[in-house]
Order: C-alpha cells, then sequence, then structure tokens
C-alpha cells in the first residue's frame, strides 16, 4: 500500500501558474510569517476555487523585529507582489507541550481550574526551554555564524573542560564564544552580535507574565490530556507591534514545532489506523500516536547538540510498537536520509516524509519555483488549516490582536441602555394613563395610585443617575491613578534593567582584568555603585597589573578605585603572597571618617 494516499491532503499538482490563468477568478489570500531560527521568513499563499498554492517567499535576517517585518513587506513589494493585510505568524518561541489534567477539570464550568493547572505547568516550561533557545551555541548557528559540526565540537570541548578543571569554582572554565574565537572560527565582532541579541531576548523572557492556549486530546475516566501552546507576553507582544506598525494585522501566533504536520487526516478506508508522527528540529524531538482521528500523549526530548540516532531511538521505543506498522515524520534538515535510514534500520518500521507528500501534491506560482519546499513545511502545514474546511488543527495557537472589551464594559452602551431604559419607562407609563383614563371613576383614582408610584421610582431612577455619575467620576480618578503609577513602574523597571546590565558588565570587567596568578576571595557592594574587593596575589606586580587594568575598564561607568590597600600575607595553601584590598567607588566619591 502507499501510504502516501492515506494523508488526506488536497489533491493539487506541481505546476507553475500564469498571471492570466487567475484573471476573474475569487482570490483569497493570507500572509504567513515563520519567525523562527533568529531570522524572518514571509510567505505568500493564495486561494482559487479549492486550490492553494505558494505566491511568493521572502527572507529578512534583520534582528529587530519591526525592521525585519519592514524588509520582508519590502522585498516582495519590490517584486510588484500584492501585499496582505492580514496574516499568521509562527515561531519557536512559542513553546509546545502536553499537560495531564483531571477529566472534571474539562468540564466548561472548571474553565478557571484548568487554566490554573495548565498556566503552572506552562511558565515551569517557558523557564525550562528558554535557555535552549537562547544558547549562544543556537545563536551562532542559526546566524550561520559556525555549523552544527563546529557548534558540536565546541560543546564537546566545553564538556571536558568542566569534568577536568580543579580547584575553586569558576577558574580555568572557558565559555563558548572565547573557545571558538580561540579556534579561529568566529571573530569579536560576530560574538558581540550573537551576545546582544541573546540579552535583548532574555530580557523579555525574564518578564514572568506568559500566554497559553490548550486543546484536549484524550480522555479517559480519571486522567484527560491537552496540547498546550506558551510563549512570552512581552515577546508576543513585540511581534504583533512590530507588524502593526507595518500595517500588518496578525490573527494568531502558533507554534513552529508540529506545524509541518498540521492539519492532517487518516483515510478512513486505511487498514492501519494507528500511526505514529515524529518531528525532530535543532533543539528537540517529539513524537505522538494517533488512533484514528484521537492524538495520545506527547513525549519529548531536547538537546543542545545534533540529535543522535540512539537518542531519537530510545524515544520511539517509550511506544509499544507491536500497534504500529509505520512513522510519518518532519525532519526540517537537507542531510536527514542517512539519519533515517539508520532509524528505520534499527526500528523496523516504514517511514515517510510528510514534506516530501506535500511536495508530489502541492501547487507553487511559477514567479516561485525556486522556493525550498522543505524550509516552508511549517507554513505550508498552516495555510492548509486557515484555507481548509474539511481538515481541522490539532494545535492551538495564541491570539494574535487582543479581542474587544465586551460591549457591557463600554460607556456609549451603558449611557444609551440606560436611556434606553428611562424612555420605555415613560412610554410605557403613558400608555397606561391612555387605557386606563376612558374607565370609570374608580378606575381613574387607581390611576392616581400608580401615578404616585410612578413618581417615587422616577424620584429612585433620577437618584441612581446621580450615583452612577459620581461613579463614572471616581473611575476617571482610578483610572489617572493607574496611569500614574504604570509610569512610575516603567521608570523603576528602567532601572533595574540598566543595573543588571551594569553588574554583568561590571563582574566581566573583574574576570578580563584579572592576571592568571590573582585570585579574588571576596566582592562586597557596600553602597550603590560602591564595591570592595578582596583576594590573593603570589607577586606585587600582579596586583598593580590588576589594579591597571581594572581602573582603564571602570572609566566607562565614571567608576575609580579610590583606595587600594596590600600587605604580605599567605593563602589557605599556606603558600607566600599578598593580599589586597580595592575600594571602588564614583570619581566623585569622598570618604567620611
Amino acid at each position: 500500500m502507499n501510504f502516501k494516499d492515506t494523508l488526506t491532503f488536497p489533491n493539487l499538482k506541481r505546476a507553475g501558474r500564469s498571471i492570466l490563468g487567475r484573471l476573474g477568478k475569487a482570490q483569497d489570500s493570507i500572509f504567513i510569517f515563520d519567525a523562527s531560527d533568529f531570522k524572518l521568513r514571509g510567505c505568500i499563499f493564495e486561494k482559487e476555487d479549492e486550490n492553494v498554492f505558494l505566491r511568493a517567499e521572502a527572507i529578512s535576517y534583520l534582528d529587530t523585529p519591526s525592521m525585519a517585518a519592514k524588509d520582508v513587506i519590502d522585498q516582495l513589494r519590490d517584486k510588484k507582489i500584492s501585499i496582505p493585510k492580514k496574516g499568521l505568524l509562527l515561531t519557536d518561541f512559542n513553546l509546545v507541550s502536553g499537560v495531564s489534567v483531571p477529566s472534571d477539570a474539562l468540564d466548561v464550568s472548571n474553565d478557571a481550574q484548568i487554566d490554573q493547572l495548565v498556566r503552572w505547568d506552562m511558565e515551569s516550561l517557558v523557564s525550562e526551554k528558554a535557555p535552549l533557545l537562547t544558547s549562544i551555541g543556537r545563536i551562532l548557528t542559526c546566524k550561520g555564524y559556525i555549523d552544527d559540526q563546529q557548534r558540536d565540537l565546541i560543546l564537546d570541548e566545553i564538556k571536558s573542560n568542566e569534568e577536568s578543571v580543579s580547584g575553586p569554582v569558576g577558574l580555568g572554565k572557558k565559555r563558548f564564544g572565547e573557545i571558538a574565537i580561540e579556534k579561529g572560527i568566529l571573530n569579536g565582532e560576530e560574538l558581540e552580535e550573537c551576545v546582544a541579541i541573546q540579552s535583548d531576548i532574555n530580557t523579555l523572557l525574564l518578564d514572568n507574565e506568559i500566554d497559553f492556549s490548550y486543546r484536549k486530546v484524550k480522555s479517559n475516566m480519571e486522567e484527560s490530556s491537552c496540547i498546550t501552546c506558551t510563549m512570552s507576553a512581552p515577546l508576543r507582544d513585540m511581534w504583533i507591534s512590530a507588524f502593526g506598525d507595518n500595517d500588518i494585522q496578525i490573527l494568531s501566533i502558533s507554534p513552529k514545532s508540529l506545524t509541518a504536520l498540521n492539519p492532517f487526516k487518516v483515510s478512513p478506508d486505511s487498514d492501519n489506523k494507528k500511526r505514529i508522527f515524529l518531528e525532530i528540529d535543532s533543539a528537540k524531538a517529539i513524537i505522538f500516536s494517533t488512533n484514528g482521528s484521537e492524538i495520545s500523549e506527547f513525549k519529548c526530548l531536547d538537546f543542545q547538540s545534533t540529535p543522535l540516532v540512539d537518542e531519537i531511538v530510545d524515544l520511539i521505543n517509550e511506544f509499544d510498537l507491536t500497534d504500529y506498522k509505520d512513522i510519518f515524520f518532519h525532519y526540517p534538515t537537507k542531510e536527514n536520509g542517512q539519519f533515517i535510514e539508520d532509524l528505520q534500520n534499527i526500528v523496523h518500521l516504514d517511514f515517510y516524509d510528510v514534506t516530501e507528500i506535500r511536495a508530489d501534491n502541492f501547487q507553487i506560482d511559477e514567479t516561485a519555483m525556486s522556493i525550498n519546499i522543505r524550509n516552508c513545511a511549517a507554513s505550508i502545514g498552516l495555510a492548509y488549516e486557515y484555507f481548509s474546511t474539511e481538515l481541522e488543527g490539532f494545535i492551538p495557537t495564541l491570539e494574535g490582536h487582543p479581542p474587544p472589551p465586551p460591549i457591557y464594559k463600554n460607556y456609549k452602551f451603558q449611557v444609551s441602555g440606560m436611556a434606553v431604559i428611562f424612555m420605555v419607562l415613560i412610554l410605557s407609563f403613558e400608555m397606561y394613563s391612555i387605557r386606563y383614563a376612558s374607565n370609570s371613576q374608580v378606575k381613574i383614582d387607581n390611576l392616581n395610585t400608580e401615578a404616585v408610584i410612578n413618581e417615587d421610582r422616577n424620584e429612585k431612577l433620577e437618584k441612581r443617575n446621580s450615583e452612577i455619575k459620581i461613579a463614572l467620576t471616581e473611575l476617571e480618578e482610578l483610572e489617572r491613578k493607574k496611569k500614574t503609577l504604570e509610569e512610575s513602574k516603567k521608570v523603576i523597571e528602567s532601572v533595574l534593567i540598566s543595573r543588571q546590565k551594569f553588574i554583568q558588565s561590571f563582574l566581566l570587567s573583574i574576570t578580563q582584568s584579572a592576571p592568571d596568578n590573582l585570585i579574588l576571595l571576596n566582592i562586597e557592594e557596600t553602597s550603590w555603585y560602591e564595591m570592595k574587593l578582596t583576594g590573593w596575589s603570589s607577586n606585587q606586580n600582579s596586583i598593580e597589573d590588576f589594579n591597571r587594568g581594572l581602573s582603564n575598564a571602570l572609566s566607562i561607568w565614571d567608576l575609580n578605585i579610590v583606595d587600594n590597600k596590600s600587605r604580605f600575607s599567605t593563602d589557605m595553601f599556606d603558600s607566600q603572597g599578598y593580599k589586597f584590598e580595592f575600594l571602588i567607588a564614583k570619581k566623585d566619591y569622598v570618604e567620611y571618617k
């Protein structure tokens, strides 16, 4: 059986399309952006009748989101491509995971409970996975400054160095960038650029605020599973604003993981309804199984270096393979043939590349025939889900632009509603009066009584209107105070970020200025931007060299070594030398005794 036919994708031919062939026909288009691997890829997809095809592609390597978005759009405009006003965003910073929750928590009445359960897991997921995505080795690899082999070589050396280094903590250990520069595969400017990117992203990730979404995928009597996605809220807002600055409305933000497999549907006439789906990228491997339309639990493996066959095999073997005959996989690496062949020889299942299946059944505009389908696999999966009325995706997404506030919170609606209610009351009273005006005197007496009652109601209504006006005034005052507090918060956060960057740079300056035969024993902050350093060296010259080097490094912060003392002493190993003490302060420092 050809299992390529059992995956239900639109039956499209890979062929060029002329502009004349599309004239006079209704079209729909969407801009799909892929912000992954520290670059931005933009693809325009169009739907004509029941066919979906890739119109154009552009890539930007600019680091600023707003500039990268503008660069992609400008490239396509230069090609005379019509730019859609709406888009979808993919990013590897939108993390995918599986969460187990009690079955009763998935009831509609328990939304708050399941939100809390998922949030706990997602906050820890961001803290755990974010450092892997922002490691300096990954950034350098994604930027093209080093290749996978060089990255793995440096990581192996770091591991070996950590195992061999002895003595006080921190002495003799080298960082990734230092080793890369020593080996001549990287220069200082390239490292500085990537460190700046790492610092900017980590600053956003330090905020504990997250956005998340989930979908139920499996349940039993006691426990259910959810597929979840989560992303740093400041990072999400940054990307939404970046596209908004370029007149693009982002409808949703999808995770890069598994989107190449999304959506999928197994043909009902297939003799093997149970399947395994596997995705491998530069940072992780994810595997899950299906039984018909039901998705089983996820298993995930993270790695910093190139994935090993044995690691993937162990992950696959966590499933009971007796019920499965094939694995549908996505591996966005060109050189994956031997890797997959090795997997197949060990696991003894048939492997089918979903990207190749889609390449055989996907349509590309004749102006974009040079596009590599494998690089756009995730965008293609998202395009199928967006345009399809039959295929349903299984991966949750995050909202793009925030939804409008509830109508009942709209001030104009509140005022109009009160006016309508007041008019209805008056109209009801008038109709009531007309109806009973022609009745007997008894009814007139009754009407007078009702009039008195309604007058009392009107008084109460007017009183209520006055209370509403007072409440609105108080609300405006609270909004003003809120704005003031938010502005104060921004100032405090700015000071803390500046303080954090200073401490990082200050410690780096100390380590770079210290000679090899000098040991720092203690760093104490005695006051704001006032430090006391104590240490030991085998000779006085090293202390003087350290004094000069550190003084030069401190000048950028308007700091100076205002006091330096040294005396003959011995260290913890009874070695003879000199113990020193530096006092670092602002250049206008005055010591009060």
